[in-house]
């Protein structure tokens, strides 16, 4: 009963919210006393939502490794699910993107997809598919990511649970930002958001409320988009919550564009700060890119710190086989190299991470590199 309250609450306040912490120690304590594998682990679960959503990723590691423990123990597949999972998204943000990918393809395979499944495991499955579109998009298979997001739609409208198509409706909402849609990014914000208003689901009220600004900016509609982005951030923040870096890039990103650089390197320190503290390494390679777009904005004379932040990224890339961010840094780089004269090198090396892609030629990323390859061989 308490494990149950505890994911009620969670999904009204936010999963961050100070009353869970007590309720699911003592429903563990309880556990421990009668000796129910099956009641020890939803508390256990509800502890490593709590940290998950905290950022504080070392020790969601740990409970994610005692999650999949016990769900091993006594070889139930439900159990199976959420402990795979867990450690597959957990593993995603500490930027091992090949095997948390691996552990999420592992979520899928435990049930078959036909298999309608009771609602909180449908969410598990859902949440599933939409991790799964970032670890196989940051490691350059945007096709194959842009499945995942359209069968993560497919088991969430099947299901025809509020919660579960808020959620699959805010994670298409980010994965159409990351494909470089802001439109449909919108859209599909806008119908996460009625959903939310509607149900009261507060646990994803901030974050779908940081996609819809997010695609705002994407459409150039800054103003409106950095307000409701700045909005979303604090109150998530006020939840006990902690934004992921790429959030922050995002709003950076946004002030680098309408001509307010400091205050976009302000947010990208704010994602520095965030990541030394929390192991979060998923948008480590994006706030050195930033970073580096940011500081051209601010001075386009002053390039040698900006190619250092460029390098940086493509590095930090290369170590995560994040061939996607790995593009994006190269990018800016061969551009910058361009505009100083070194333009067979900027040919050079753009071609070369380029020509790795396989698929994904229609997303907005790839078009922007094949454009300058393109000049850069005229």
């Amino acid at each position: 009963m308490l494990s149950a309250l505890g994911f009620s609450l969670g999904a009204v306040k936010g999963y961050a919210a100070a009353e869970l912490e007590p309720v699911y120690a003592r429903a563990r304590e309880l556990c421990a006393q009668i000796h129910d594998p099956a009641l020890d682990f939803r508390a256990l679960l509800g502890q490593w939502v709590i940290r998950w959503t905290k950022l504080e990723l070392h020790d969601a590691l740990e409970l994610a490794d005692e999650l999949l423990a016990a769900a091993e123990d006594v070889k139930d597949p439900a159990m199976l699910l959420y402990g795979t999972f867990a450690r597959g998204t957990t593993l995603l943000l500490l930027g091992e993107l090949v095997s948390g990918n691996e552990y999420l393809e592992k979520a899928l395979a435990i049930f078959d997809l036909r298999q309608p499944l009771p609602g909180f495991f449908e969410l598990c499955r859902v949440c599933s598919f939409g991790y799964l579109y970032f670890g196989l998009s940051w490691l350059g298979y945007p096709d194959r990511a842009w499945a995942k997001s359209r069968e993560m739609l497919e088991v969430a409208q099947r299901s025809s649970d509020p919660f579960i198509l808020a959620n699959a409706s805010n994670l298409a909402a980010l994965h159409n930002l990351i494909r470089g849609d802001g439109s449909v990014a919108q859209k599909r914000a806008e119908e996460a958001m009625a959903l939310v208003e509607e149900r009261g689901f507060g646990s994803l009220s901030e974050l779908v409320a940081t996609w819809h600004g997010a695609a705002l900016i994407a459409q150039g509609r800054y103003e409106e988009g950095i307000a409701g982005m700045r909005r979303a951030i604090s109150a998530f923040r006020a939840t006990g919550a902690t934004p992921y870096t790429w959030n922050l890039c995002l709003l950076a990103s946004g002030l680098g564009r309408i001509g307010r650089p400091e205050e976009g390197l302000e947010v990208v320190e704010q994602g520095f700060a965030s990541a030394a503290e929390t192991g979060e390494q998923l948008g480590s390679p994006w706030l050195h890119r930033v970073k580096g777009e940011l500081l051209r904005v601010q001075n386009p004379q002053d390039v040698a710190e900006a190619e250092l932040c460029f390098r940086t990224a493509i590095e930090i890339a290369r170590r995560q086989s994040a061939r996607l961010p790995e593009l994006l840094a190269t990018t800016s780089l061969a551009r910058l190299l361009n505009e100083q004269g070194r333009r067979g090198e900027s040919r050079t090396m753009l071609a070369e991470i380029y020509g790795w892609f396989t698929e994904g030629f229609d997303t907005a990323n790839l078009k922007d590199a094949k454009v300058l390859l393109d000049e850069l061989g005229a």
